[in-house]
């Protein structure tokens, strides 16, 4: 009986891989709805601020991850390393945190205005 280490080592490394970003991203919403919340009740400006610019970094950064999913990586000369995965996906975020801290999409201050409208 032969078993296959590299393919159980692989199926392990995805396994925890795909752990820790769920470990992320449950984190990062239960921070945002923890601002959120505190905005909301306090009615605090500086508050609905960070939690509206938040959430477009939020956005964004999925927006870049459901974009990433459509590239095919079938055709590539070279197959993608796990390590070169991982660092696409924290250079993407890093990416999309710096892109929304500029505020040029606007995201974040159309949600901003919206909070004060309703808040009022």
């Amino acid at each position: 009986m032969s078993i296959n280490i590299n393919s159980n080592v692989n199926i392990n490394s995805d396994m925890l891989k795909s752990q820790v970003a769920m470990n992320k991203e449950e984190g990062r919403i239960s921070d945002f709805k923890k601002i959120m919340e505190d905005a909301v009740e306090g009615k605090k400006d500086e508050k609905l601020k960070e939690a509206s610019e938040e959430f477009e970094i939020y956005f964004l950064q999925m927006m870049m991850k459901e974009m990433r999913k459509t590239v095919n990586k079938d055709d590539s000369f070279i197959k993608e390393s796990n390590a070169e995965k991982i660092f696409r996906e924290e250079l993407d975020n890093q990416m999309m945190i710096e892109l929304g801290k500029t505020g040029q999409i606007g995201l974040a201050k159309s949600i901003y205005e919206r909070l004060i409208i309703e808040n009022e």
